[in-house]
């Protein structure tokens, strides 16, 4: 008895197998080859018209019904925005203390290397401009 039950499952999966699915190609074009599927298309080499283009961009997009409104996005926005690990306020002041100090020095040397330059500049024109 046993083996009886072993070769039904083995037979199931055998039938799964041997459904076959259309290729891709194929499985777009609803059924037909892939060059047959181009020729009823009107597209023929490699360059397509901007039509079909426009049309391949559309089909990209969706129909109507697959399309999701304003309220959707929203809605998917807040989803996401849940999943934020968000810092504490520990966290926060200090990052902000390093990036306030970090501009800080940024903005010094900055300063401190205008200062220099602009006193080389003065004296270069101090010297020419001299008679």
């Amino acid at each position: 008895m046993p083996t009886s039950k072993k070769r039904k499952k083995s037979g199931s999966r055998s039938r799964k197998r041997q459904t076959r699915r259309p290729s891709s190609a194929a499985a777009r074009s609803g059924g037909q080859p892939k060059a047959e599927a181009k020729a009823s298309k009107g597209q023929t080499g490699g360059r397509s018209s901007r039509w079909s283009m426009a049309q391949r961009r559309a089909k990209a997009a969706g129909t109507k019904s697959d399309r999701r409104g304003m309220g959707q996005f929203f809605k998917d926005v807040r989803m996401e925005m849940r999943k934020v690990t968000w810092p504490s306020r520990k966290d926060l002041f200090q990052s902000t203390l390093v990036v306030l100090v970090a501009v800080a020095i940024a903005g010094a040397y900055t300063g401190a290397l205008d200062f220099i330059f602009s006193q080389i500049v003065d004296r270069l024109v101090d010297v020419l401009a001299a008679p």
